[in-house]
């Protein structure tokens, strides 16, 4: 019984959160009123109530368990670096198009930043955890953190010039992960270790684990 009832909660939650996200494509969040939500999702006004305390609350929870799920579907390749990042990166910007909606309420509505923020810091401690296994041959030029933060900030830049207005005509998610990898993960590696560490460390086979 208690299985049967977190079923429900979860398909209302994600009722509750697919209409507010339809509904702020049209509007912005202080124009859509609760009941619209619940009109919206075919869930009763009082059923909200008992899942979030507000609107922002919704479309927080909403988001992070979307980011979630993409943060899950990331795993680990075999092979180079470089085929390693260019696969896990051709999820994300594939799990991105497909929710395109969401992804643009992400990027363009102002009480998403918390979400999208969190997803940010997600990745920047993904990344340094596993610049770790490179400390030795790191120069520290620039400060690992600064440079793992502008890499992180870029990619949200790329997805936000994609998706907005309208996907970009003709640009795929494998166009995106090419763009990606001159415009970031090749100038990346090379401030930190240097043109001829940064080949042998993206074509060469004895790196281990994934870069996002």
């Amino acid at each position: 019984m208690t299985h049967k009832m977190d079923r429900r909660v979860r398909r209302t939650r994600k009722l509750l959160g697919e209409a507010l996200v339809r509904l702020l494509g049209e509007r912005g969040m202080e124009e859509i009123t609760i009941r619209e939500i619940t009109e919206e999702a075919d869930v009763a006004y009082s059923t909200f109530f008992r899942n979030f305390e507000s609107k922002e609350g919704l479309l927080l929870a909403y988001l992070e368990g979307h980011l979630r799920l993409l943060q899950a579907e990331i795993g680990t390749v075999e092979g180079s670096l470089r085929r390693q990042v260019r696969q896990n990166m051709e999820v994300v910007f594939r799990y991105v198009l497909r929710e395109r909606p969401l992804w643009v309420v992400l990027l363009r509505v102002p009480s998403a930043q918390p979400a999208l923020k969190q997803f940010e810091a997600g990745l920047v401690g993904m990344n340094l955890r596993y610049l770790d296994g490179y400390r030795g041959v790191i120069r520290g030029d620039v400060p690992l953190e600064l440079v793992v933060m502008s890499g992180v900030g870029q990619l949200v830049v790329m997805l936000e010039w994609w998706l907005w207005p309208e996907v970009r005509e003709g640009v795929t998610a494998e166009v995106m992960v090419d763009y990606y990898e001159q415009m970031v993960v090749e100038p990346m590696w090379r401030l930190l270790v240097g043109e001829e560490v940064m080949r042998a460390i993206l074509d060469g086979d004895e790196a281990s684990g994934n870069v996002r």
